[in-house]
């Protein structure tokens, strides 16, 4: 009886997250906006607080999911490759381009 009460309590746990997956899927990415600084993680902050506002916020957060998760590993392949701090000779001696002057901003 014992095993069967753990059961249910780790399976309502699990259920519980499960539900309310988005909340804490919100939360994570109010924090890595607020943490990585730039303009484009600014999109991100009006995104998730729209979504917060939203009033089917669970509908809405599963309709923004793949596009989210595209502009999010587009974000952080940009970051690693910014975070690499190659010289203008690696680079080919090129100007820097507008995409990363706004990166750094």
């Amino acid at each position: 009886e014992e095993e069967s009460t753990f059961y249910l309590i780790v399976r309502f746990v699990s259920n519980l997250l499960i539900d309310q997956v988005y909340l804490l899927t919100l939360a994570i990415l109010m924090l890595w906006s607020i943490t990585y600084i730039s303009w484009m993680e600014f999109v991100l902050l009006v995104l998730v607080c729209f979504l917060c506002i939203c009033p089917k916020a669970k509908e809405a957060s599963y309709s923004v999911a793949y596009p989210l998760v595209g502009y999010g590993t587009i974000l952080v392949t940009i970051q690693y490759i910014y975070g690499l701090n190659l010289t203008k000779d690696e680079l080919g001696g090129r100007k820097t381009s507008v995409f990363l002057e706004i990166m750094t901003k």
